[in-house]
This record gives C-alpha cells, structure tokens and sequence, in this order.
C-alpha cells in the first residue's frame, strides 16, 4: 500500500468514527436519565482519544483531517419520552448494581453552565 493509499484509508476510517463520535455527543444531550448518561459518557470519553489518535496519524502523514458535519436527530416527546427513542443500551453496561440500587436524578444536557 502506497502512503497516498494509506493516508485515504485513514481519512476515511477518521471521518467515519468522527461522526459516531458527533451521533453519540448528539444523543447524550437527550439522554437525562444519570445511569444511560454515564455510560454515554464513558462512551464518548474513549471515542474522543480514539479520534484524537487517528487525527494525529493523519497530520504525521501530513494531511489535514476532514470534519464532519453535527448530526440533526429528530427526537419526538420530552423527558422520558424523547430518552426512550435515544437509548440503544442497557443500564448495566459498565456493571451491575445490587437490586433495587441506583443513581436518582437526571444531568444537565449540556456539559458547561455560565
């Protein structure tokens, strides 16, 4: 594989897990409920450094990363409702909690409040 080769391949695989990354940023901004939350942001928490890594292998190479536009999702509802067409999980995915054991209350939807 020539390095011109190599270099598309990993544009695209960088555009590709950018937009995950975005979809997933998106979806956690509907997502109140603090155990789906969590592991939303566990999620995007790793895919951030992944997109950082390919991103740095494309400027070793000497190109220029390509962005990827916000996904627009179009939620349906409000609180529970708009949630339960966002999730695509289960509350147990970093683990399991003891019976009847949970986190009370919803996060902010986004990160920073001034």
């Amino acid at each position: 594989m020539k390095a011109k080769e190599l270099l598309d391949l990993i544009k695209e695989f960088h555009r590709e897990k950018l937009g995950m990354f975005k979809r997933h940023v998106a979806a956690a901004r509907y997502v109140g409920n603090y155990d789906f939350n969590n592991t939303y942001q566990y999620i995007i928490a790793r895919e951030d450094m992944h997109v950082a890594w390919v991103r740095d292998a494309i400027l070793d190479m000497g190109g220029t990363p390509d962005d990827v536009s916000d996904p627009e999702l179009k939620v349906e509802g409000k609180g529970d409702a708009a949630q339960s067409k966002v999730i695509a999980g289960r509350t147990d995915l970093l683990g399991r909690r003891a019976d009847g054991a949970g986190t009370p209350g919803v996060v902010l939807p986004t990160r920073w409040v001034e």
